[in-house]
């Protein structure tokens, strides 16, 4: 569970700083065209997200299941 964690939180990081290099950078570059970078953060974090929604649900369920069988 901890690497899963670890999983997690580098997904989500990574995200955000793309998001806000993105953001920030853009300007600079004069790149305003496609949000490459936004685009690919946010597919990160949504990445994270739903590993992390997935893993709840599984857990519910598994205890659901438990505690029906008893």
């Amino acid at each position: 569970m901890r690497l899963l964690r670890i999983a997690w939180l580098s997904l989500l990081f990574a995200g955000g700083v793309a998001i806000y290099v993105d953001l920030v950078h853009r300007p600079l570059t004069g790149m305003t065209d496609v949000p490459l970078l936004a685009t690919l953060g946010a597919a990160l974090t949504t990445i994270a997200v739903t590993s992390m929604l997935n893993w709840a649900f599984k857990t519910a369920w598994d205890e659901r299941a438990e505690f029906d069988g008893k």
